[in-house]
């Protein structure tokens, strides 16, 4: 989740703050969306309760936009197409929970989305389209058990499906007729540096958008920043100037 939400003073997370204060002219102040989760495993939390995590983009989509959208794009009818009670589909699900982001954010439904992808454990297996052993999980290829081969897929399948989401994004305007992802700040996170002894140093984030308040196109060594530090960082950035769940803010990072 975006930042803390555990103890010590981090008992709301940051998506939840940055829904409350970027909520202006929205219906939402922010939208959870989870595939394979069960509710007590993938958690945001407000003041300390557990803030609850939709399992269903299509339900979610008939609860904002109805069955009936008026002036329908393709996207929407890939919706209003979908069964009421589609069989469990992670490849699937993760698209309609990225389309559904980029719908939302377009017509102000929600200004803050929180994606998971996958469960606590990873238990998810890459798409039988892949020239790959399709019963070995992700779980399995981020601890090192089925080789780098398979750790580089995985990579790469995600690697593409948030290109999706931040291709989607580029290409959608807002109300004012600008790129969604000119105002959208995309933050990709994970929980491990190295799987193979479940370490969290050197582990990745990536940042796409909001151009307004990011420096872009920069590959940055952060000296041992954790992700408290960054999510106090954009924090900052969003104007909440009294939240803190680290000890500073990354440098060359904001605008």
């Amino acid at each position: 989740m975006l930042g803390g939400g555990f103890s010590d003073g981090r008992e709301t997370t940051l998506d939840i703050l940055l829904g409350e204060r970027l909520s202006i002219n929205s219906n939402l102040p922010s939208l959870h969306l989870s595939t394979h989760a069960h509710p007590s495993e993938v958690i945001s939390k407000k003041d300390n309760e557990k803030v609850f995590f939709a399992p269903s983009a299509v339900s979610i989509y008939e609860q904002l936009f109805g069955e009936d959208y008026a002036n329908a794009t393709p996207l929407d009818r890939k919706f209003l197409a979908q069964p009421a009670t589609a069989p469990e589909n992670f490849d699937g699900d993760v698209d309609l929970q990225i389309e559904l982001s980029a719908l939302a954010f377009s017509r102000n439904a929600t200004n803050v989305m929180t994606l998971m992808w996958g469960d606590h454990q990873a238990w998810f297996y890459l798409p039988e389209s892949y020239p790959v052993e399709h019963q070995v999980d992700f779980h399995s290829a981020v601890t090192g058990l089925s080789g780098v081969e398979m750790y580089s897929q995985f990579r790469a399948y995600l690697s593409a499906k948030l290109a999706y989401l931040i291709q989607l994004l580029a290409v959608i305007p807002d109300e004012n007729g600008v790129s969604l992802l000119e105002s959208t700040l995309v933050v990709h996170v994970t929980d491990m540096g190295d799987g193979r002894h479940h370490g969290a140093e050197h582990a990745p984030y990536l940042l796409a958008g909001g151009k307004s308040l990011f420096r872009n196109g920069l590959v940055m060594d952060v000296e041992r920043a954790t992700q408290y530090d960054l999510m106090d960082t954009i924090a900052k950035a969003y104007g909440l100037t009294d939240t803190q769940y680290g000890t500073r803010l990354i440098d060359g990072l904001l605008v």
